[in-house]
């Protein structure tokens, strides 16, 4: 299996824990041609078709493609198929995620900067009421409100992996949009704005087919996206100090060299840095000043949320947690989750703790013996010195 085809298949094992996509992803005769639900890469053509079908024609838009029971309302398509299916199927293509739209000031002037990253060209392809097949430019079933013209290119914005592991457009819904959002895994690539009373483009009814018809929507890279200016990875740092990058083991010793290619790609790079709450600052600096070393300067830090801190550190903390797991099994109607399914989990998470700790420690202890003999060595060898 190709690296490329490797690395997109570990993404999508993180986003939404999906293990069972290896299993989904199967390749064709041609080695070329890989398959997932609703949706299909050839590397070799470089070539994306997702299934969708027709969910809307008339009324204002914020999305080209949504995800099934989402956003139906505001999208002439929606899919079935995983919004992190698709992002991995852009991995495959080689393209890297790029960034969204982002306010940034300038002066005392508040100015959005438009997504960035590595361009795709999107047709759609449909069989008419006579049974014709037919198919178009995406910006073809749109139409501008205002003064702009129809959207030729989408910029993969790539959307993010939240800490629980679930893919952010599978939870919202934003797989394929015309107005701005962080978390679509393709966007326009210019300031669209979602507020109701600005959007910039409506359904041209009369173009589009009728709701439930069949339609594939196809995506295809532009020339040199696979080296785009912009670009974009997520390092996350455990309470361990142990690094990944987008999934990847890394040690903080390669970092800088890491650093250093993905900078010679992309010439203006962003890395996303997200330690758990327990990491020590200690290595979070050292991972900035490796990433600079290497000649990344463009962070983003992000710290994971409170709530993994479930290993209590002390007395206190012992008392306290246990009271609300007691009030938390006296009246379980209370809570949305079931306080028995709940407590399973941060057990698990507990007994993984101390595993590692205990690990550690095993560590420490060889740590300080192999000190200790070297130090009784020294001494040795300098009293006989003297």
């Amino acid at each position: 299996m190709k690296a490329y085809m490797a690395m997109a298949l570990a993404l999508t094992a993180v986003a939404g824990g999906m293990p069972a996509l290896a299993e989904q992803a199967a390749p064709a005769e041609d080695s070329e041609l890989v398959k997932l639900p609703h949706l299909t890469v050839d590397t070799s053509a470089r070539r994306i078709v997702m299934d969708t079908a027709v969910s809307l024609r008339e009324g204002f838009l914020e999305h080209l493609v949504c995800k099934v029971g989402t956003k139906e309302y505001e999208s002439i398509l929606h899919t079935e198929a995983e919004a992190a299916h698709l992002h991995a199927a852009l991995l495959m293509l080689d393209l890297t995620p790029g960034k969204p739209a982002e306010w940034v000031e300038v002066g005392d002037e508040a100015r959005v900067l438009p997504p960035r990253g590595g361009e795709v060209t999107i047709k759609v392809r449909w069989k008419d009421s006579s049974g014709e097949q037919r198919e178009a430019p995406a910006g073809y079933w749109l139409k501008p409100d205002r003064d702009v013209g129809p959207p030729g290119r989408w910029v993969f914005v790539g959307s993010e992996v939240f800490p629980d592991g679930r893919y952010w457009a599978d939870v919202d819904g934003d797989v394929i949009t015309v107005a701005n959002f962080d978390s679509a895994v393709l966007d326009v690539p210019f300031e669209s704005t979602d507020d109701d009373e600005m959007l910039l483009y409506e359904a041209h009814t009369e173009r589009i087919p009728p709701k439930g018809t069949p339609v594939e929507v196809i995506i295809e890279p532009v020339e040199g996206a696979e080296s785009a200016d912009h670009a974009r990875a997520l390092l996350e740092i455990d309470g361990d100090g142990r690094l990944q990058i987008d999934g990847e083991d890394i040690s903080a010793d390669d970092l800088s060299d890491w650093a250093e290619a993905f900078r010679r790609r992309h010439s203006r790079p962003r890395v996303v840095i997200r330690p758990d709450p327990e990491a020590m600052m200690w290595d979070v600096t050292r991972a900035r000043s490796e990433l600079r070393f290497g000649g990344v300067r463009d962070f983003d830090l992000r710290y994971r949320s409170g709530d993994a801190r479930v290993v209590p550190r002390t007395s206190e903390q012992v008392g306290s947690m246990l009271d609300r797991w007691r009030e938390r099994f006296s009246n379980p109607q209370d809570f949305i989750r079931d306080p028995g399914e709940e407590s399973e989990e941060i057990l698990e998470r507990v007994n993984s703790r101390i595993e590692r700790l205990e690990t550690h420690r095993d560590l420490l202890e060889q740590y300080a013996e192999q000190l200790e003999v070297m130090r009784a060595d020294y001494k040795a060898a300098a009293e006989e010195a003297e």
